[in-house]
């Protein structure tokens, strides 16, 4: 009967050690899935946000005709390239 608990015993563990490395692949692959969404948002929340402007900038530009809309845009474009280099 020893032998039998021995091995029940070495099997419940061998089953713990795999459940655990499963656990941790898991979460190692959610990590990664994680890191690429939040890179990807970082660059385009502000891409949209720079082209909703542009655009805002453009329409009023286009509509009114005025030469300081556009100056505006200059000076944002310039304000964010600033920032980033």
């Amino acid at each position: 009967m020893s032998t039998a608990t021995q091995a029940t015993d070495a099997v419940k563990a061998t089953t713990d050690v795999l459940k655990d490395l499963y656990k941790q692949i898991q979460a190692d692959q959610m990590n990664k899935v994680l890191y690429i969404l939040t890179v990807v948002t970082t660059v385009f929340i502000p891409a949209q946000f720079l082209t909703g402007m542009c655009v805002c900038v453009c329409s009023s530009a286009c509509s009114i005709g005025c030469a300081p809309a556009w100056l505006l845009l200059i000076a944002m474009c310039r304000a964010v390239r600033d920032e980033l280099f």
